[in-house]
């Protein structure tokens, strides 16, 4: 009988895989008023991992500007899922 790693059973219970990122993006809220640089550490499709210095003030739900290093960006609406210190787990909503 063999031991599983518990992060392994946390994986399968994904609905999509997970690709580590390293981009920028930006999170808009409060009717575009207000915004805030953070940094995009995994993405899939349904959801993003995100990391910053000032998480605590975002709200449960906002927009994030994934920009495309050309100037560009895509925009997502999303839901705050988790948030842990200077991370946090979003879910991509329709």
């Amino acid at each position: 009988m063999s031991a599983s790693h518990p992060l392994q059973n946390y994986d399968e219970r994904r609905r999509a895989q997970r690709h580590r990122c390293l981009r920028m993006a930006r999170c808009v809220f409060n009717h575009e008023q207000s915004d805030l640089e953070v940094t995009l550490r995994n993405l899939s499709d349904t959801g993003a991992r995100i990391s910053g210095d000032e998480l605590i003030c975002l709200p449960e739900a906002f927009e994030l500007h994934i920009h495309d290093g050309f100037g560009g960006f895509e925009m997502r609406k999303v839901r705050r899922v988790w948030m842990t210190g200077q991370a946090a787990g979003l879910e991509f909503v329709a």
